[in-house]
């Protein structure tokens, strides 16, 4: 793999999006004296650490592309775009990835998934050092369990984003999976499974170092978030708000993902199981919350959210892409779909007089410069000030101030999916559609009609959230909802970036 120069140390935080992957993995000289000072104290664990999560919410990560833009423009859920004001949604919407606005685009999110790898990396190569900077056994559990759920955290999307498909690949791809850093470090690149066996190693090694040291095994999400009637305060603060972090009930919940990706629903099955009967101190881990909060116009649904990523500047940019620049909606560049999209499509024979998703999350009044109804989601749009004016700031940081990465409602979904029980399927169904305010009184006669109505949801639960492209893509979809035209095995593979020696070139020869 080609390297062409050193980067400063990786604690700076700087994204360098126009190298490969292993230039991440070089430091120089005078940064190792520096790392090396970096963990010698928790405070710099804790530093490193952070800076891992403030990148994985920054725009060219989940703070935008891999949840609002990009990602679902690759699922085609926003209208098509015109290249004359969208250039790169537009390339992304038509499955066209071999110009060089795309190649540009791949390689910021390629090159920040490989920062926070790296950043992850170095705290994993100084478990040693942590021994002696991280005195209280759990917490050192903690910080090691979680550089190691987002190694593999990471690693996941780029093999959802750039590998092949999971099932059936005519296309084969090798992947960089990144274990270590340093100037003479090279990360190897791995077939589809043996990619998959290191991903499962990495999830397993962060599970058996949380389970037991995360307190989110003792207290729910608000006690550890300061919130609600019982607030926690524990010695080390460090421990606090562990729904923004990957967290032991994350990682469970990253598995049950990684499973269903590859096709093993059995075990995808156990997982999601887990959660949805997890208890705390013999209380549910977590309930579905969609009525209690859409009802409270929290319409990101943070008491369902099990992993989130804190981000104060969603309202600096996302109300640009989701309500138009100024307020002002161009269907043919912002992130927004037709009115026909929502009624005919996303809501066809959908129970529209009482879904609480359709009544509250998309504004249907709304309307683009032309004067035409234009629905757009309300999903991250809030009233800043009047938070702030009414002294709710703690209200406003944990439960709108940020993005959601897993929720409750995609482990529902999931186990309606996968288990094999048609009693369980719809008894869990209702829950879940309870939850939204819609009452099933007749059961699905089968576990396929079952799951063709649980595709549906997807689309309804998860816009801008980025998941709907990799679930096309894990089952090969032909079709997407939004774009009739057929989709290749190729349409579902970004390249990796002209920066990388791809191996995969000499592969397709």
């Amino acid at each position: 793999m080609r390297k062409f120069f050193n980067i400063v140390p990786i604690f700076f935080l700087i994204v360098g999006c126009f190298t490969s992957c292993n230039d991440w993995l070089d430091v120089q000289p005078e940064s190792q004296q520096r790392e090396k000072d970096l963990f010698k104290t928790y405070v710099g664990f804790k530093s490193s650490l952070s800076g891992c999560y403030s990148t994985m919410a920054s725009r060219e990560l989940y703070g935008e592309k891999l949840t609002i833009s990009d990602i679902e423009y690759l699922a085609c859920l926003w209208n098509k775009p015109n290249a004359n004001y969208n250039v790169v949604g537009s390339f992304l919407y038509n499955h066209q990835y071999n110009n060089v606005d795309i190649d540009n685009e791949i390689k910021y999110i390629y090159g920040a998934l490989f920062n926070v790898i790296v950043q992850a990396n170095k705290i994993i190569e100084h478990s040693n050092d942590a021994k002696h900077a991280i005195y209280d056994e759990k917490s050192r559990n903690v910080v090691l369990g979680e550089a190691y759920a987002l190694r593999a955290y990471c690693h996941f999307d780029i093999l959802r984003l750039f590998g092949q498909i999971p099932q059936n690949a005519t296309k084969k791809i090798m992947l960089p999976y990144s274990l270590a850093s340093g100037i003479n470090y090279v990360a190897p690149y791995l077939e589809f499974s043996q990619f998959v066996d290191q991903l499962e190693k990495d999830i397993e090694q962060a599970e058996k170092l949380l389970d037991g040291s995360d307190p989110i095994q003792q207290y729910d999400y608000d006690g550890l978030n300061k919130m609600g009637r019982n607030p926690v305060s524990l010695d080390d603060d460090f421990m606090q708000f562990r729904q923004f972090r990957l967290n032991y009930f994350a990682v469970r919940a990253m598995k049950a993902r990684l499973f269903l990706y590859i096709g093993q629903n059995e075990k995808a099955y156990q997982e999601a199981k887990y959660i949805i009967d997890a208890k705390v101190n013999g209380k549910p881990f977590m309930k579905l919350s969609g009525n209690e909060d859409i009802a409270r116009n929290l319409y990101n649904l943070p008491n369902e959210c099990i992993f989130a990523l804190s981000n104060h500047k969603i309202p600096e940019y996302v109300p640009d892409l989701l309500l138009g620049y100024n307020g002002k909606v161009n269907m043919e560049r912002d992130c927004v779909i037709t009115l026909s999209m929502l009624n005919n499509v996303l809501y066809e024979n959908a129970n529209t007089t009482s879904d609480n998703r359709y009544l509250k999350v998309w504004d249907k009044m709304s309307t683009d410069v032309t004067g035409q109804k234009t629905p757009t989601l309300l999903k991250y749009i809030y009233p800043i000030k009047e938070y702030e004016s009414a002294g709710r700031r703690s209200e406003l940081i944990t439960k709108l101030q940020f993005m959601p990465l897993i929720r409750l409602s995609e482990i529902y979904l999931i186990a309606m999916e996968t288990t094999q029980d048609l009693a369980e399927a719809n008894t869990l169904y209702k829950t879940y559609m309870k939850s939204h305010n819609v009452n099933i009184t007749e059961d699905f006669s089968s576990l396929n009609d079952l799951r063709h109505e649980v595709m549906k949801d997807y689309h309804r639960e998860f816009y801008a959230e980025g998941v709907m492209f990799y679930t096309y893509k894990r089952m090969a979809a032909k079709q997407l909802m939004f774009n009739r035209a057929p989709m290749a095995e190729e349409d579902y593979i970004l390249p990796l970036p002209t920066t990388e020696a791809n191996p995969n070139v000499k592969l397709s020869k």
